[in-house]
């Protein structure tokens, strides 16, 4: 390899790690809300990320691990992601490692001391007490609650087996305060409020789709009546055009014979002028002859 290509290959590498962005779940609610939609409706991820391990002996039945789901789902909720390159390795392990933040439990109290542990439990209580029913705090935060719910309820691993509600299941305080507590409840009433009105948006954009395919099909079918009707138009001016030229030849052929007719009447009339001034010649030349016969009488009277 040429001292070229070596000094290409890492500068290639570096663009192609910089070109996908941070990923911000709190600005884009929408990939929240398809990882919801994908994890409720695909039993195979939803079956691989979110097994009972109380029946399973704490194995996954796929046999496969926790990345590779991220992956599917990553390669899935991303593939309009400016920038995305979901064959470059680097994208995929971002894209993933997203994902396995975005599920895990416990990432938002890595890292924070405890006067930041303990002033974010004490935000939590205040919002808490603000509500006194926690379910119904959690489906105003958080849109996605119940989906998640019907995966969390039958599951001990995500489900804290401590505390119960009037509801079947159990209560998923700490598994939900630790799974998106890193959103502040602006952020996330607004995200749910932005996918809704992305849901709305597209159910507008299918009306109008669906308007602009039906006028576009209206239009063809006016266009091929109109071809129809313009074709046996056609096939009518087409046959007035063969019975007008018929005529002409007819009429044609009507003059020409006329024109024979007269040119035979003149030939006929020029004959019998010529026949006539012949015997008007003969005459005058017999009577001139007769004439000069007459002068001498010996002729006459032989």
């Amino acid at each position: 390899m040429s001292a070229t290509n070596k000094n290409t290959a890492p500068q290639n590498e570096i663009i192609s790690a910089l070109k996908l962005p941070n990923i911000n779940w709190a600005a884009n609610p929408e990939y929240t809300l398809r990882l919801v939609q994908h994890c409720t409706e695909n039993a195979q991820i939803r079956d691989g990320l979110f097994y009972d391990s109380s029946t399973s002996n704490g194995k996954n039945s796929s046999g496969k691990s926790n990345k590779y789901w991220w992956w599917e789902l990553a390669r899935r909720i991303f593939i309009d992601l400016p920038g995305v390159d979901l064959e470059d390795s680097k994208h995929q392990q971002k894209l993933t490692g997203s994902i396995g933040n975005r599920l895990a439990s416990n990432t938002d109290e890595d890292g924070l001391s405890d006067t930041e542990l303990e002033q974010r439990q004490n935000r939590q209580s205040a919002r808490r007490a603000a509500q006194k029913n926690l379910i119904e705090r959690y489906r105003a935060e958080w849109p996605w609650w119940d989906n998640l719910h019907a995966l969390w309820s039958p599951q001990p691993n995500y489900n804290p087996t401590g505390v119960s509600n009037s509801k079947s299941g159990h209560d998923h305080s700490a598994s939900f305060e630790k799974l998106l507590s890193s959103t502040p409840k602006k952020e996330i009433t607004e995200g749910g409020k932005s996918a809704k009105r992305s849901v709305q948006d597209l159910e507008s954009v299918q009306e109008k789709k669906a308007r602009i395919s039906k006028n576009v099909f209206d239009t063809l079918e006016e266009s091929s009546r109109r071809l129809d009707v313009t074709a046996v138009n056609s096939g009518k001016i087409q046959a007035q055009r063969g019975d007008l030229k018929l005529k002409l030849q007819e009429r044609q052929l009507a003059d020409n014979e006329k024109e024979r007719q007269f040119k035979l009447e003149m030939e006929d009339k020029a004959l019998a002028q010529r026949k006539h001034e012949d015997a008007h010649q003969l005459a005058k030349r017999e009577a001139k002859f007769r004439a000069e016969i007459s002068r001498y009488p010996f002729l006459l009277s032989q």
